[in-house]
């Protein structure tokens, strides 16, 4: 049997058709917004490691691509938020060492990339140390010709340029230079770190190092040589 709907039945089958198109319509519009929301988010939060590529590689070409990149490969974990700034203001002042001091230049890219352009020592807190300490530096290796004696001015000078001595009343082992500096007191750790960093300002390839890893030098109680580098040793403490 054939069933008849009356003309009201009718419009309140069509009203009925139209919302729920509506509803559709309303949904997928809901999800367009969703995702033009999420893609402006994602754009906002720019991975800073990718953001230092694309910088270096502006600014100083394929070898600034290349140092970007190997800090990113070997950087620790609890590094993939640090500031893009302070990565670029690194590098800028890594490459200009390079260019500026004699021994500098000799250095082998990889030992470049491994041992002057890292931007910390040890878990030490992230900071822009390099500006401040290439200012200091400098003046201390500007009569020097080679990388061991820009080392050796530097292990000889620098503590006493940065007013930062020896004084187990420090707050903390793992003090950056900045923290260092500011309390005009270190131990082992902290001064090391704050050698290795005044190297690396001046273009001297340079790490820290656990006692008992290579043999101290002698007349350099502090200050080994190895493979190229200096190598800053230190006691945690």
């Amino acid at each position: 049997m054939t069933q008849h709907l009356s003309s009201g039945q009718l419009s309140t089958h069509r009203i009925t058709h139209e919302a729920r198109a509506l509803v559709g319509a309303l949904a997928f519009l809901t999800l367009l917004l969703g995702a033009s929301t999420r893609a402006a988010q994602a754009a906002d939060e720019v991975d800073p490691w990718q953001a230092f590529i694309t910088g270096a590689a502006e600014k100083h070409g394929e070898f600034g691509r290349t140092a970007a990149e190997y800090l990113r490969a070997y950087r620790p974990e609890r590094d993939r938020d640090v500031d893009t700034a302070l990565l670029l203001e690194n590098l800028d002042y890594a490459l200009r060492a390079r260019s500026e001091f004699p021994w500098a230049a000799d250095v082998p890219e990889e030992l470049f990339l491994n041992d002057v352009l890292p931007y910390a020592v040890f878990d030490e807190t992230r900071e822009a140390w390099r500006a401040p300490l290439y200012e200091t530096a400098k003046e201390i290796v500007a009569d020097c010709t080679t990388a061991t004696q820009a080392a050796q001015a530097l292990n000889q000078h620098l503590f006493n340029a940065v007013n930062v001595h020896y004084n187990t009343g420090r707050k903390k082992p793992n003090q950056s230079p900045a923290e260092s500096m500011a309390q005009g007191r270190a131990t082992c750790t902290g001064l090391s770190i704050l050698l290795v960093d005044a190297c690396r300002a001046v273009g001297v390839p340079a790490r820290g190092g656990g006692r008992g890893f290579l043999v101290r030098q002698v007349g350099e109680p502090h200050l080994g040589r190895g493979l190229g580098r200096a190598v800053v040793l230190h006691r945690r403490r």
